[in-house]
């Protein structure tokens, strides 16, 4: 029986279909025989909550295959001739059915299996039923929320249960959990129907935004580090609308906010629209401990490197961030420097002490030739011995009791004794 083990990241939330990198892998029962991951175009633009969930930026997939491509060459036939399990598998169907009707491809009628409905099933006793955790417990470690890494995850999961479980293989696992496999082909989704034009019109904004980062690469433009938040929407037709300045911003270097704190360093308003966050904002301004400055909508185009032949990087905000950053960036460092020197010196202050507890295990004692008398504690047998003038290995006979006495006196070791001596 052949199994896909299938998931997917997506690039957009509100997006439906916004598929941006597929994993999977390929069983015979059991039997890892192919296995799989990409990178996936999606066509549209990301949201900055997403990218920063899974770390794919609309950058990485710049020259990825669109899912359209991917489907044709690849995809479809695996999906059309297995039975696809996923972890929490109504998620990455439904994904991949709007997908399908973004880019106008007939639904094969996908037999799927929901592998997190089926381990519940199993009544383990056990708090969490996440991928993650379960692997945890297995003892499996990789990278979370990467397509790739969750299908491999999801397979020694499955493995490991049958093993505990004393289960011949991953069907049978799945058959006695008593959990259906379900259809697409009998659909309760309700999946949006994209339109053609709205498809073109997705696609030309995506090339328009990825226009404007590389011609502002090609300016110099970096925003190395620098914080940026926006108010209100972008007329000018240079940039499709607001959503799409997260790309633009985070493609440079920059960091993108949703709201505005102290932590950004511009705030860009396209309106003159008074409202609580312009007046957080111009609060911030004023604050000297703060590095926010409130500029314009085209001050945000020069700092794009339009309608100059260079970016202005002699503005003295941009020269007081640059300062910030690199006074930062030396901190940090000064800061790991110190934290590196304090930790060498605990770990030898541990090591002295651990040689001096050591050292402690070996303290002797003298006594007199009936025990009766204490005459000296010695550090350890060799400093007893070159004071007495007695061999060493006499003294440490005598100590461990295999004889009586050395150079006329009885030894014993200091930890021998009970603790009231």
């Amino acid at each position: 029986m052949k199994i896909l083990s299938y998931d997917v990241e997506t690039a957009n939330s509100k997006i439906r279909g916004s598929i941006c990198s597929i994993g999977w892998v390929l069983l015979e029962n059991s039997t890892v025989i192919n296995k799989g991951y990409t990178l996936i175009n999606p066509l549209c633009e990301f949201s900055s909550f997403n990218s920063r969930f899974h770390g794919i930026t609309p950058e990485a997939v710049m020259s990825a295959p669109t899912f359209r491509e991917y489907w044709e060459s690849t995809l479809g036939n695996l999906m059309s001739n297995a039975l696809v399990i996923a972890h929490n598998a109504g998620f990455d169907i439904h994904e991949t059915l709007s997908a399908l009707d973004r880019f106008d491809i007939d639904d094969p009628g996908i037999e799927y299996f929901d592998t997190l409905a089926g381990i519940r099933a199993y009544n383990l006793s056990i708090e969490s039923h996440k991928l993650s955790d379960l692997a945890a417990m297995a003892g499996y470690k990789y990278q979370a929320h990467h397509a790739g890494e969750d299908t491999e995850a999801l397979v020694y999961v499955l493995l490991s249960l049958c093993k505990q479980l004393n289960i011949e293989d991953i069907p049978a696992l799945l058959i006695r959990s008593h959990v259906p496999a379900q259809s697409t082909s009998t659909r309760k989704y309700d999946v949006p129907v994209i339109s053609a034009s709205q498809r073109e019109e997705s696609l030309s904004y995506t090339q328009k935004v990825n226009k404007i980062i590389e011609e502002a690469k090609d300016k110099g433009v970096v925003f190395d580090d620098i914080h940026f938040c926006f108010h209100g929407d972008l007329i000018n037709p240079e940039i499709p609308r607001k959503h799409g300045l997260d790309m633009i911003v985070e493609s440079l270097g920059g960091v993108f906010h949703d709201s505005v704190s102290g932590k950004v360093d511009f705030y860009v308003c396209f309106d003159d629209e008074e409202t609580g966050t312009v007046t957080k904002a111009k609060c911030l301004a004023e604050n000297p401990k703060c590095h926010l400055h409130i500029i314009k909508t085209d001050d945000f185009l020069e700092l794009l490197g339009y309608d100059t032949d260079e970016p202005n990087l002699d503005d003295p905000a941009l020269i007081r961030i640059r300062k910030r950053n690199e006074r930062e960036a030396a901190e940090r460092e000064a800061e790991e420097a110190q934290r590196a020197r304090e930790e060498k010196k605990a770990r030898r202050a541990e090591k002295v002490a651990h040689a001096a507890e050591s050292a402690s295990k070996f303290r002797i004692l003298q006594f007199s030739y009936d025990g009766s008398e204490l005459i000296k504690e010695h550090k350890n047998v060799a400093s007893a011995a070159r004071e007495i003038g007695v061999d060493k290995s006499c003294i440490r006979d005598a100590a461990k009791g295999r004889q009586k006495h050395a150079g006329g006196f009885t030894w014993k070791y200091a930890d021998d004794l009970p603790a009231d001596k």
